[in-house]
């Protein structure tokens, strides 16, 4: 999918009325799938991150077990 295909309320044709429910419909869910893929992107991109300082920076207290001390 190219750029052009995501329009955004503020860039959509200036005629919106003229098109087919199901024109509407289409483009609409053109327009969900690539704001899902930017979110999907997104989040992947901050799981990373926050993976990559965890593993850089590990907590210098050692974990302890206090569910089980006598």
């Amino acid at each position: 999918m190219t750029a052009t295909l995501a329009h955004s309320r503020f860039n959509a044709p200036p005629f919106c009325g003229t098109m087919s429910k199901t024109e509407q419909a289409s483009q609409r869910e053109q327009r969900l799938a690539a704001k899902l893929r930017e979110n999907l992107k997104r989040r992947k991109s901050q799981a990373k991150a926050r993976s990559d300082s965890e593993r850089e920076a590990p907590d210098a207290a050692p974990q302890t077990d206090t569910v089980n001390k006598p």
